[in-house]
């Protein structure tokens, strides 16, 4: 019987680690879409920051560069939301239940970022 509970709880500490490792991979590649939407928006920028310096010379084209630019300030201001895992809502082991204090504090060790590096260690 000892035999079959360390093997469970080793399958399961490598399924809880190859499900961290692909929860991360998801998150890198959503940061490396995110970078280049960010390197397009600079881009546009720039490009509106040369007609509009194309605009001093025209008059006319000075207008629409201006509204232009104003519409990207206001996406820029936008506040980056942060991550914030919440606990689900179910019993842990049938009798924490998801408003009990140990829960809660055991909830927020663990999402703490130094966890993963003291895990890992």
């Amino acid at each position: 019987i000892l035999l079959l509970c360390g093997d469970w709880t080793l399958l399961n500490v490598f399924l809880a680690i190859a499900c961290d490792s692909l929860d991360q991979a998801a998150e890198l590649t959503a940061a490396e879409e995110a970078e280049k939407e960010r390197q397009e928006a600079e881009q546009e920028a720039a490009r509106i920051a040369e007609q509009a310096a194309l605009g001093a010379m025209d008059p006319s084209m000075a207008g629409a560069a201006a509204a232009a630019a104003a519409e990207d300030e206001d996406e820029e201001a936008l506040p980056e939301e942060e991550e914030n895992r919440p606990i689900l809502p179910y019993s842990s082991f049938f009798i924490l239940s998801s408003t009990n204090p140990v829960r809660i504090g055991l909830h927020w060790f663990v999402t703490r970022p130094f966890f993963d590096g003291f895990i890992m260690f």
